[in-house]
C-alpha cells in the first residue's frame, strides 16, 4: 500500500493543493484515474452525491490504497455524519453551509478525541488500515491530522468569517460559490461584483489568520482565476461535469461534419 500524504503535509509545504468532487461514480477507476493524472484529493460528496456508508467506506480505501488523499463532504457537521467518515479513513472532512463559528466549533469538536473533543476510539478500521496501533500515538496524530474543512456559501458565513477562520483547529476553508450566489441574491452569477467582493473578503480575512483559502469550482479558466488570486486549495471540477463536458465537446464537432460521398 502507498503512504498517504495529510493534507497537513501538503498545505504546510505551500503547495497548490488539487483535487475533483466525486458525486455519481462509484467505480475504482475513477479513484485511480484522479491519482494517475497526479491529483492531491478527491472528495467524496455524501451532501449531494448517491452513496450509501459502504460505498464511501470502499472509495476512501481505494484512495488511501492509490496514495490520494480521500475528503468527505458531509450532510451536516454532527457526530453521526462525521465520525464514520473519520474511522474509514477519511483525510478531511468537508462540512457544508456553515452559518457561523459556533458550528465550525462543534464540528471539530466532534472530530478530535479527548481531551481536545468527544470523539469515539476505534482501532481497526480504515484510518489505521487495519494495522494495529499504539493507541496514544494514533490519538495524538488523529488530533493533529484529520481536517474540518468550512464551507463558506452564506451570507452570514462571509459577514463573521474572521470568527470563522479564528476558530481553533481550523487549517482551511473552502468557498462554494454556486450557493453563495444564491445566498447573495444573484443565483448563478457568479462574476456578479458583490459575489467577488465577498470571495476576496474570505481570501483576506484567511491571509491575516494564517488560514488555507480554497474554492470549489468548475473550469480551468476559473481556476487560473482564483489561483492566481491566491486560492491553494482547489477543487476543480467534479466527476459529472468532466464527463458532461467531454462528452458535449465531442458531440459537438462531431456533428459539425457533413459525411463524405
Amino acid at each position: 500500500m502507498q503512504t498517504v500524504p495529510t493534507l497537513k503535509s501538503k498545505l504546510d509545504r505551500q503547495d497548490l493543493v488539487l483535487g475533483i468532487l466525486v458525486q455519481d461514480i462509484r467505480s475504482p477507476f475513477l479513484v485511480q484515474l484522479a491519482a494517475a493524472a497526479g491529483l492531491d484529493f478527491i472528495c467524496i460528496d455524501t451532501e449531494h452525491g448517491t452513496f450509501n456508508t459502504e460505498t464511501v467506506a470502499d472509495l476512501i480505501k481505494l484512495a488511501r490504497m492509490a496514495g490520494i488523499i480521500p475528503i468527505v463532504r458531509v450532510i451536516a457537521g454532527t457526530y453521526e455524519y462525521i465520525c464514520p467518515r473519520l474511522d474509514a479513513g477519511a483525510g478531511g472532512i468537508l462540512v457544508p453551509r456553515i452559518d457561523g463559528p459556533q458550528a465550525v466549533r462543534n464540528a471539530v469538536h466532534v472530530s478530535k478525541y479527548p481531551p481536545v473533543g468527544v470523539r469515539g476510539i476505534i482501532t481497526l478500521k480504515g484510518q489505521t488500515d487495519y494495522v494495529i496501533p499504539d493507541l496514544s500515538k494514533m490519538v495524538e496524530e488523529k488530533n493533529a491530522q484529520n481536517f474540518i474543512i468550512p464551507q463558506i456559501e452564506l451570507r452570514s458565513a462571509v459577514e463573521q468569517i474572521d470568527e470563522i477562520v479564528s476558530v481553533k483547529g481550523i487549517d482551511t476553508v473552502w468557498v462554494g460559490p454556486c450557493d453563495l450566489s444564491v445566498s447573495l441574491g444573484h443565483p448563478g452569477d457568479q462574476k456578479h461584483p458583490e459575489e467577488l467582493q465577498a470571495i476576496e473578503k474570505v481570501i483576506a480575512s484567511c491571509r491575516r489568520h494564517n488560514v488555507v483559502p480554497g474554492i470549489a469550482v468548475g473550469g480551468i479558466a476559473a481556476c487560473k482565476e482564483w489561483i492566481a488570486k491566491g486560492m491553494r486549495m482547489v477543487c476543480c471540477q467534479t466527476d459529472v461535469m468532466i464527463l458532461a463536458t467531454a462528452l458535449n465537446q465531442i458531440t459537438k464537432e462531431l456533428r459539425s461534419l457533413k459525411p463524405g460521398a
